[in-house]
Order: structure tokens, then sequence, then C-alpha cells
């Protein structure tokens, strides 16, 4: 099935570090849901805090997209599943072995997060194909997640224990913790720190769709925003005499510091108006 899921975040659009030089942006790797063709990949979305890459969704062909798009497999530090039709996660078991390629041996487990089953689907590909180079990763399932596409209940999901598994160097760690949401139906996944003093919160809750799906939200903490001299010295400068002979101000740069200095509803009002 196609359709389904999503994610909800700040940025600009961008290839990468090769974009807008923000420090978050997002990359669209793949928007065909479950019709792709040689030119829209299957569903995959990838978000750069940093030098930290996050996917959400890895449709069939999201490795080929990541090096079109210049997204370096070897930064991918957590990836989220929003459900379970094979578009949005058929292409996971393949990508951890590219990762693995790019990835420093020493890095901390990669967290995937993603609906009850999804610890199961792992386990049971990786282990019919015999993979063994891959990263370290740890597996985090959203339980209790509604169909609210159907009043019937969901079938159970093939949920194998999180702690079945034994420190090694590659492949699943131990870890992993089954989510259960919250009292208002949403799960709250983690909370990271994220620039100088900011912080990224991820949150997730049900969507509607033909088998149980949930978007996530990733929330860039409030915080103080940056001064712009280069905006606000062209208004200084023509308010120069004005500022010399009412306020005593002989030069006008000095009237930064109380325009950095204003709250979010404070306001300076200039000699001109």
């Amino acid at each position: 099935g196609g359709g389904g899921g999503g994610v909800d975040a700040g940025g600009g659009a961008g290839g990468g570090n090769a974009g807008t030089g923000a420090d978050m942006e997002v990359v669209v790797l793949g928007s065909g849901a479950c019709n792709p063709s040689p030119t829209r990949s299957a569903s995959s979305l990838a978000l750069r805090l940093l030098n930290s890459y996050w996917l959400f969704d890895v449709g069939e062909g999201t490795q080929v997209q990541l090096q079109r798009c210049f997204v370096a497999p070897g930064r991918i530090d957590r990836i989220f599943v929003t459900h379970a039709h094979g578009d949005h996660c058929f292409g996971l078991p393949g990508l951890l072995c590219l990762i693995a390629r790019g990835r420093d041996r020493d890095a901390p487990p990669m967290d995937i997060y993603g609906p009850a089953g999804l610890r199961a689907f792992l386990r049971v590909t990786l282990r019919f194909s015999g993979t063994k180079m891959l990263p370290r990763f740890v597996v985090h399932e959203l339980h209790d997640i509604p169909n609210l596409h159907s009043s019937r209940p969901p079938p159970p999901p093939l949920a194998v224990a999180p702690g079945d598994v034994r420190s090694s160097d590659a492949g699943e760690q131990p870890g992993g913790v089954d989510l259960r949401p919250r009292p208002d139906g949403s799960w709250e996944l983690l909370t990271v720190a994220f620039g100088e003093s900011g912080s990224v919160t991820v949150r997730a809750a049900p969507v509607r769709h033909t088998v149980p799906t949930v978007g996530y939200v990733v929330e860039e903490a409030s915080k103080r925003g940056r001064l712009k001299p280069e905006a606000v010295l062209p208004l200084l400068q023509r308010n120069r005499q004005a500022l010399a002979d009412e306020w005593g101000v002989r030069d006008p740069r000095s009237v930064l510091k109380r325009v950095a200095a204003l709250g979010a509803e404070e306001e300076l009002v200039l000699p001109d108006g």
C-alpha cells in the first residue's frame, strides 16, 4: 500500500551539507510511495541536524538516492519508520549494509524506531540473508498504535522482546525499548542536544492509514533569535544626527546592544518613528 505516515520538521530544502549551510535541512529522497519510477523513488526523507542525519522511512532504492543527494550513509544516526508497508521499509535491511561500510566501528549504536513488529522483521530478514556487514543498532518499538482506518482492532504484531540480544561488534544491540503511548495518545521518543544551547524533541502520533501508522514531529526548542546587524545598521545610520541630539549617542552602532536585548514583545522606537 502507498501513502501514510509522515514527518513534520523545521528547516529548508537542500542537498545535504552542500545545501544552504543551515543547521537543519530536509532532503526528500523519495516520494513515489508504492509507485516508484526512474525519476521518483519510494518513500524516504533525510533530515540533517548539523553533521548527523536522521531518516524517515526507507523504501526500496533509498541506498541509491542517498548517493545521488550527497547524503553520507555513515552519518545516519537514527531511522524512523512510519508503518509496515513495504514501500516504507523494504529498503531498511540493505541500507544497514551500506551504512556499515562508511560508519566508524567505534560510533555509538544507531537508533531505529518503528511500529511493533519492526524488531522481528529485521531479525528474520538479516538472519535469512546471512548478513554480516552491519552497523551496531538498537530497535525501539511503538506499541498500541490504533488502526484509525477501521473500527476492528489490528492483528497482533510479530512481537519479540528487546532483551533477546547480546552486545557484539555488529548488528542489533541490547538497549531497545518498547514504547507505550502517553495518556494523550502520543509517544515521546527522545530529546537530544542541538547546537550550542538548544535541543530537539521527537514525538509520534497515530495517523489514518490502512494499517497502524504514526507520523513523527521533530520540534526544536524555542530560543532567542540572532540579531542581523546588516539589517539594523542602515536604520541607525539614517537616525545618526537625531540619536546624537536626542539620545546623546555619538556612535549609532552602540545601540545594537539595546536592540539585541529586546524581548519578544518589546520594541525600540527610533527618533524618526
